[in-house]
């Protein structure tokens, strides 16, 4: 048995839309300037006292302002916009990263007091005592040094230890030492 065709039917041409006016296209510098972002007065941030606390302690914990803006689900620009226009805020931040770096310290300190930590404790004598790993040279003045503060041995001493020196000889072996006051 044959395949059967199926019966095509006429198709009608469907009318014609009906063709809309042409408008006039307003210039780039005529159009207002689309507004973006979130509207006026929805942000998700607001200066309210539980915000507030979750600001402090995330300051507490040393977070950036994209990592603060993240937890928030804002933007870093969002988040930071949000600390300039709220003192409380911004405040609230700053006290919590000053209490965070204040009990970081605590627990360095009391790490290497407790432990004999000999690195932490050279790395804070560093940090809060001025402690440095070089020693300094004080360099006089040339006007310091007069040559009439030394005898004519002296002198002669110290010259026969320089030319050791600069010929590859040591001191002990030419026997010629320099003053100490020449050091």
């Amino acid at each position: 048995m044959a395949p059967r065709k199926k019966a095509t039917k006429p198709t009608a041409k469907a009318p014609a839309k009906p063709k809309k006016p042409r408008t006039t296209v307003k210039a780039a510098s005529e159009e207002e300037p689309r507004k973006r972002g979130r509207p006026e007065g929805t942000s998700i941030l607001q200066p309210d006292a539980a915000t507030l606390e979750q600001i402090e302690s995330l300051g507490r914990v040393q977070l950036s302002l994209r990592e603060a803006g993240a937890f928030f689900g804002v933007s870093h620009e969002t988040f930071r916009n949000f600390l300039d226009a709220n003192k409380n805020a911004e405040e609230a931040f700053e006290k919590g990263k000053g209490d965070g770096r204040a009990n970081i310290r605590r627990k360095q300190i009391q790490r290497a007091l407790d432990d004999g930590d000999t690195t932490m404790l050279i790395w804070l004598g560093k940090q809060y005592l001025d402690q440095k790993d070089k020693s300094e040279l004080a360099v006089g003045k040339p006007s310091d040094f007069s040559m009439s503060d030394y005898t004519d041995d002296e002198l002669r001493k110290a010259a026969a230890g320089a030319t050791a020196r600069t010929r590859g000889t040591s001191e002990t072996r030419t026997g010629a030492t320099s003053p100490d006051r020449l050091h």
